[in-house]
């Protein structure tokens, strides 16, 4: 997969033109790479868990409240 955009020829340059200049290209082609051998060694920071439990939680508690208040009104 390319992340470069397709460059339409200028229209004012004959096509002989475009096919004489030499190809350059500033771009990256994307390549997948798996972490999954990375991630086997990390280890679970437990705490930062907690936290996103509570955060979700809390955050699903405020739509709630949001909700009942806009029925209400």
């Amino acid at each position: 997969m390319s992340l470069c955009p397709v460059i339409n020829p200028n229209q004012d340059q004959d096509y002989e033109d475009i096919i004489k200049e030499p190809e350059v290209s500033h771009c990256l082609d994307y390549v997948y790479e798996s972490s999954s051998d990375d991630e086997a060694d990390e280890s679970i920071d437990e705490e930062y868990l907690k936290f996103l439990e509570v955060t979700i939680k809390h955050q699903q508690e405020l739509r709630d409240l949001r909700d009942a208040q806009n029925t209400i009104s």
